[in-house]
């Protein structure tokens, strides 16, 4: 089982009807920092603290697989955001 977390808060869990995410894309390799990036719908309940630079985690049966920052969050109006993220590796370019 998978889970996102923005900062300490879960953004996408499985069990929970309310905390779901759209087309969640990963890639990670050995060596490099990975991508993580997926789309959240307005009426998620902390779409709005997502930020620029924020913390996010990939967990797989409670253990840490990803960790990265958000590189961009787009969002307009009331349409869903999409969130890509970049692994901690890039911090150290």
């Amino acid at each position: 089982m998978y889970q996102i977390f923005y900062e300490s808060t879960p953004l996408y869990d499985p069990r929970d009807p309310d905390l779901l995410v759209r087309d969640p894309s990963c890639r990670l390799a050995v060596g490099e920092a990975g991508e993580l990036s997926f789309t959240v719908d307005p009426d998620h309940p902390y779409v709005d603290q997502i930020a620029l630079l924020g913390q996010v985690s990939l967990v797989s049966h409670g253990v840490t697989i990803y960790r990265g920052r958000v590189r961009r969050a787009t969002r307009e109006f009331n349409l869903p955001v999409v969130v890509e993220t970049e692994g901690l590796l890039t911090c150290l370019n």
